[in-house]
């Protein structure tokens, strides 16, 4: 439902590309989205259907074709810093 939110609103702030997904705009996500579903609401690998934004977002979400795994920790290489 998020991604159907900030879609739609940025489809509305930018009406020159509001044919396209984000209104044109670059979108990065990160995180661990296999952590826990969302509290109320359908999380987004659902095969129900459910309300516009819900779907919207659905549909924003599987655009994203291309998805890098970090496999190193990089916060705690380095120098200790106090």
């Amino acid at each position: 439902k998020t991604f159907g939110m900030i879609d739609r609103r940025l489809r509305q702030a930018l009406p020159h590309k509001s044919q396209k997904l984000f209104g044109g705009c670059s979108v990065l996500l990160f995180g661990d989205f296999g952590q826990l579903p969302p509290v109320f609401g359908l999380p987004l690998y659902t095969t129900q259907s459910s309300l516009d934004l819900a779907d919207q977002g659905c549909r924003a979400y599987n655009q994203f074709t291309t998805a890098f795994t970090l496999i190193q920790v990089m916060r705690q290489s380095g120098r200790i810093l106090n």
